[in-house]
């Protein structure tokens, strides 16, 4: 989000990946036709602007409350 946020402001950014694909711990495999995502999955909700930023960027958002007990 950084990255688009400083572009969209006119600033020229370069984006370095350490693999052949964009994402860092993020990833999506592909079995028998179907997609699932792998990796770190989890953000905060707590935070709107996040929020609002992450759905404007066309993202699908699920929430869920978890408790550690």
């Amino acid at each position: 989000m950084a990255a688009r946020e400083m572009s969209d402001r006119g600033l020229s950014v370069l984006m370095l990946e350490a693999r052949d694909r964009i994402g860092g711990r993020t990833y999506t495999v592909e079995e028998d036709g179907k997609s699932a995502p792998k990796g770190l999955l989890a953000f905060t909700n707590r935070s709107q602007v996040f929020s609002t930023k992450w759905a404007g960027l066309g993202s699908r958002t699920t929430w869920r409350t978890y408790s550690l007990r």
